[in-house]
């Protein structure tokens, strides 16, 4: 499985661990910021479709939004310091 096809599934399966080892991945191997970004965005789309099927409830939502910011945080551009 490539990498972007394993971070979204991921991302949709709540899965923070693999979530964060693949953006790792994925940042160490020149991914850019935007397509790791992306890969989120359509994991987390995925979330909201399962919450609207009704397999997963609330407390999914706000467990993605936490994965989701660390992710990204984990992901992002360096900031100088």
């Amino acid at each position: 499985m490539d990498l972007n096809r394993q971070l979204i599934e991921a991302m949709a399966d709540l899965n923070e661990d693999l979530v964060i080892a693949t953006v790792r991945q994925m940042a160490a191997e020149g991914h850019s910021f935007e397509e790791i970004q992306q890969c989120l965005n359509t994991g987390i789309s995925a979330v909201g479709t399962r919450f609207e099927r009704g397999d997963y409830f609330i407390a999914a939502l706000v467990v993605s939004g936490m994965v989701y910011r660390r992710a990204r945080d984990e992901g992002g551009p360096r900031r100088a310091g």
